[in-house]
């Protein structure tokens, strides 16, 4: 995983960590292994993602979106 800031690659690095934890039941030390980051900012990311998801319509529905794609059921 890169170290890129740009807007778009965030949501999508929040979104993954967020589908991990749910989904998946991985720890945030294992997000962050698998991330390379720390599970510090892992928890930050999944916290960050469930509040755009809660209070972002359009991120709401992108979000959604995306999850029907892959098949699996919204927050």
């Amino acid at each position: 995983m890169k170290k890129i800031r740009k807007s778009e690659l965030v949501k999508v690095r929040h979104m993954y960590s967020a589908i991990l934890r749910k989904y998946y039941g991985f720890s945030y030390p294992k997000i962050g292994e698998i991330m390379d980051k720390d599970h510090t900012t892992i928890i930050h990311s999944v916290d960050a993602f469930r509040n755009r998801y809660k209070n972002e319509e359009d991120y709401r529905e992108l979000t959604n979106k995306i999850y029907d794609r892959i098949g699996i059921k919204t927050f």
